[in-house]
């Protein structure tokens, strides 16, 4: 009876072992139809649908490696630069003095130093001018600009109108009645005011025939005077440029 017990026991673990065995047989059978479809997929149309992609990929990939590379670059041109600056040479000063003097020549800083002043005015008797010459008796904006290139080129280093500095994008020019420099209406009394060599400048002035002279024999007022300390300020307005390279 013992004896046939085992047996029973041990053909009910065969067949459970035989289901088992079959069941794992037929899974590995799936699993191995699913890789070979897949492998087949990616074979044929799945690679050629995504050869687009690749492509962009190897694109993005091109362009992250030269940023990269610009990155590189710019980080150690900046490191040059602060190790500059923290070694504080001796060129520093050289480069600042530079600066500051050409930001003077352009007017963009306060500067002083001996030169010139014209006062000028129109003619005290204007309004008793016979009126086909009183034009001649007033301070027209030619007359300004004369005054102006007369002094430039004697060499005047800074030049400024009632307050207003006079840099290469100054404009003088006539409003009706009144005279706009740098947009800013003037009005006689006009005092123009240069550094420079004083008596350079002075001499360029009072030179017989000059415009100081012919401003005179118009009948308006033009009067130089050789002048020490002169204070002129900076150009307040805006530089703008759009062609210049």
């Amino acid at each position: 009876m013992i004896k046939d017990g085992e047996n029973v026991k041990k053909n009910r673990i065969a067949i459970i072992a035989g289901v088992i065995c079959l069941v794992l047989a037929f899974a590995i059978s799936l699993q191995i139809r699913t890789i070979n479809s897949m492998s087949k997929d990616i074979g044929g149309t799945t690679l050629n649908s995504n050869s687009d992609l690749q492509n962009q990929y190897l694109k993005w990939k091109s362009m992250s490696d030269q940023a990269a590379k610009d990155l590189a670059a710019a980080e150690s041109n900046l490191e040059k630069i602060r190790n500059q600056a923290a070694s504080n040479n001796s060129n520093d000063a050289a480069v600042e003095a530079q600066i500051q003097k050409g930001n003077g020549l352009l007017g963009l800083t306060d500067v002083t130093g001996d030169g010139v002043t014209v006062v000028l005015n129109d003619g005290k008797d204007a309004s008793q001018t016979d009126s086909s010459n009183v034009s001649d008796t007033l301070i027209h904006q030619q007359d300004i600009q004369e005054v102006v290139n007369e002094l430039f080129n004697a060499g005047a280093e800074a030049i400024s109108i009632n307050g207003q500095r006079v840099t290469n994008q100054t404009a003088i020019f006539c409003d009706g009645n009144i005279v706009r420099i740098n947009n800013v209406k003037i009005s006689v009394p006009i005092a123009i005011q240069a550094i420079g060599s004083t008596e350079g400048l002075y001499g360029a002035l009072t030179r017989q025939g000059g415009i100081i002279y012919w401003i005179n024999q118009g009948g308006a007022s033009a009067i130089p005077y050789k002048s020490q300390n002169l204070q002129i300020s900076k150009f307040t307005g805006v530089y703008s440029y759009q062609w210049i390279k």
